[in-house]
């Protein structure tokens, strides 16, 4: 149809665009970023477009659940035409993540975007970060669910341990049950009670990673044992022996990669340290110095809005997960503190 050239706010209607113009066309229905647009009889097509990957990211949530529909709609159609940009649902935290390569400019856009051509408010919060617990030594624990209430009861008692294993191993779970003292047949309700109380752990709710449980013994009545018995009595003896491994709450480190140029270093570096983070090297790029380095994913929230002032605009940065790594004392006392009063509002 039609091309245009873009100055400013106005448009500049014109005939032809050459090699390495920068202009727009109009009425296209079918086309999406990262498509090329060649003469049939003459087809080009060029190399596919690396985009970077989303540095910021924040939860949002719309003031009614019809507006939450209307924002995945919107984002959606959007990220169709922006692919750095990205969204997802952390259905741990029950929150709709977006991802932006920024928290002034291309977040505020967004947020312009979906209020004039979708009519919500978006309401804007800080994502969670996925603490862990786990254990540092091995312990017992015992549990006998019993309820009686007239005509058929409830019974199932259950010994168990719990031992730590290495990072990042997950959790287990095995049976060492002699002599028939859990009927087979209940075992797997057992482990279903231990697998719904390692969801939300003893600290601060939080799930818990890194422990073998080891169901030993324990005791049935041939009338009144039930699967429901014995999975409350999984449940309650778990509980019990995480209580007594000395729990304590894991935190997830991000790799990050700074690029700034080399007046800045000084400052990008003393900034890391106060985050807790922990400098792995320096590496010469040209012009510029790349900082690689852990920090962990508590201290980077609205982290490229405090890069871009320390550096007057010019550095960028990545992240990626590492790994989970032990809270410090103070630090966790603080996270189980603010647990405790959001279960109490």
């Amino acid at each position: 149809n039609q091309l245009f050239v873009l100055k400013g706010n106005e448009r500049e209607q014109v005939n032809e665009l050459g090699a390495g113009s920068i202009g727009a066309l109009v009425k296209l229905k079918n086309t999406s970023s990262g498509d090329t647009l060649a003469d049939p009889s003459n087809p080009v097509k060029l190399d596919k477009i690396e985009f970077p990957n989303p540095v910021a990211k924040i939860a949002i949530e719309g003031e009614s659940e019809k507006d939450n529909d209307k924002i995945s709609k919107g984002l959606s159609k959007l990220r169709k035409s922006d692919p750095t940009l990205n969204y997802n649902f952390d259905s741990e935290a029950k929150q709709l993540i977006l991802e932006t390569m920024g928290e002034q400019q291309h977040l505020q856009f967004v947020k312009f975007w979906l209020e004039e051509n979708f009519d919500v408010n978006l309401i804007e919060s800080k994502p969670a970060v996925h603490y862990r617990e786990t254990i540092q030594k091995n312990a017992e624990g015992q549990a006998k669910f019993k309820k009686q209430t007239g005509g058929r009861g409830q019974y199932g008692e259950v010994f168990l341990k719990i031992e730590p294993l290495e990072r990042g191993k997950g959790t287990e779970f095995e049976d060492q049950i002699k002599g028939g003292n859990i009927p087979n047949k209940y075992v797997p309700s057992v482990e279903t009670g231990v697998n719904e109380a390692l969801l939300s752990g003893t600290l601060a709710g939080f799930p818990v990673v890194d422990c073998k449980v080891i169901v030993y013994d324990g005791s049935y009545h041939p009338v009144d044992s039930s699967d429901n018995a014995f999975k409350r009595a999984g449940s309650m003896a778990l509980k019990q022996a995480l209580l007594n491994a000395s729990p304590f709450l894991l935190e997830p480190i991000l790799k990050i990669q700074v690029v700034i140029t080399d007046e800045y270093t000084g400052d990008v570096m003393g900034d890391l340290n106060s985050k807790r983070g922990r400098i792995l090297g320096i590496d010469a790029r040209g012009k510029f110095q790349v900082i690689n380095a852990y920090v962990p994913e508590k201290e980077m929230f609205k982290y490229s809005s405090r890069l871009r002032s320390l550096t007057q605009g010019t550095g960028t940065y990545s992240a990626e997960f590492a790994f989970y790594e032990r809270v410090p004392e103070e630090i966790a006392k603080e996270i189980i503190e603010q647990r405790k009063s959001e279960k109490e509002e």
